[in-house]
């Protein structure tokens, strides 16, 4: 990657220089990325919990926390369903741990790539059956497949998806919804932040589902961590929200309340008083996407979830393998 420094007046960047109480040189790097403001530059350096936009603003949200609200009440089992990268991983483990705490049913399926592949097949419709599941909510994938979509209608399945990528298929410019709720940022009008992980969404999910269930949100945000890894990994712009789920998330490493975390940092060797973005995206990330890619993603969630040091220790080993 190639990194450009736009040319700016002397005068002017003296100026801006005065009026951000930054060096000329960061002055130049705001400018390049439209910070020109106090107030930008303030926002872009201080991201804090006031910069979390309203979960409500997603067209979709409040049917979306309605239909979990029904699952809870009558006890019904929920499928939160996964792509296998980081993103989509780190995504599943915390909306399963933010729902669970709230008494919900929940369990989770991420599709073995080398195996069972994409999509809505038939170990999917057979893991469902055996827990007969009535709530499927997806993370960081859509189901673009009006036959997936039927087969879990059919089975009396309602569908929630949560996806950041640019929809296609049977909903790109269509006002058919066939019923199925969707969370995007890409898709939706009113959502300011067009750019959040798929963790990110799945994060958004979880604060609207808490501000309804009237719950403490504090531990949203003691998790958040979570969603970091989910966020960095994916390379995301850090920009708006974005700056504070990272910014968060690396400070609540510092003593994280993930067990898996902890023993992983540690085997890393990685000081987390001062760990930092790189570490994430060039170390930590690879190991969680190397199980991905290989055959076993259900690990890596059990890695987030896990309590039992032995057990962890045994992903770990697997880690390491992979």
């Amino acid at each position: 990657m190639k990194w450009e420094l736009k040319s700016y007046d002397k005068n002017y960047l003296v100026s801006k220089s005065s009026e951000f109480g930054e060096s000329k040189l960061i002055s130049r790097l705001l400018l390049n990325r439209g910070v020109n403001t106090k107030e930008k530059v303030n926002k872009f350096l201080n991201s804090d919990k006031k910069d979390i936009h309203n979960p409500f603003l997603f067209e979709d949200m409040e049917n979306a926390v309605k239909r979990i609200q029904k699952a809870g009440k009558n006890k019904e089992k929920i499928i939160v369903y996964g792509d296998y990268d980081v993103d989509g991983i780190s995504g599943v483990a915390y909306l399963v741990m933010m729902l669970r705490r709230l008494g919900l049913n929940v369990d989770y399926y991420i599709p073995n790539r080398v195996h069972k592949g994409t999509g809505i097949n038939k170990h999917v419709l057979a893991f469902l059956k055996k827990w007969d599941a009535k709530l499927f909510i997806t993370v960081d994938t859509s189901i673009n497949n009006l036959e997936e979509i039927l087969m879990l209608k059919n089975r009396g399945i309602d569908i929630i998806i949560t996806d950041h990528h640019r929809q296609t298929g049977i909903f790109e410019n269509e006002e058919e919804n066939f019923g199925v709720l969707t969370i995007n940022p890409k898709s939706s009008k009113n959502y300011p932040n067009k750019f959040l992980s798929g963790s990110g969404v799945a994060f958004k999910l979880a604060d609207a589902v808490y501000e309804t269930y009237g719950a403490n949100k504090k531990i949203l945000y003691d998790y958040l961590d979570i969603i970091m890894i989910g966020t960095v990994a994916d390379v995301v712009p850090m920009t708006d929200e974005n700056r504070f789920i990272i910014k968060k998330g690396l400070s609540n490493l510092k003593k994280t309340k993930i067990k898996g975390l902890k023993y992983i940092i540690n085997y890393l060797k990685i000081n987390p008083k001062n760990i930092t973005t790189s570490d994430i995206g060039f170390f930590v990330a690879p190991i969680f996407n190397a199980l991905g890619r290989i055959d076993n993603s259900k690990i890596v969630v059990n890695f987030f979830i896990q309590e039992d040091d032995f057990k962890l220790f045994s992903i770990i080993e697997e880690m390491k393998r992979a």
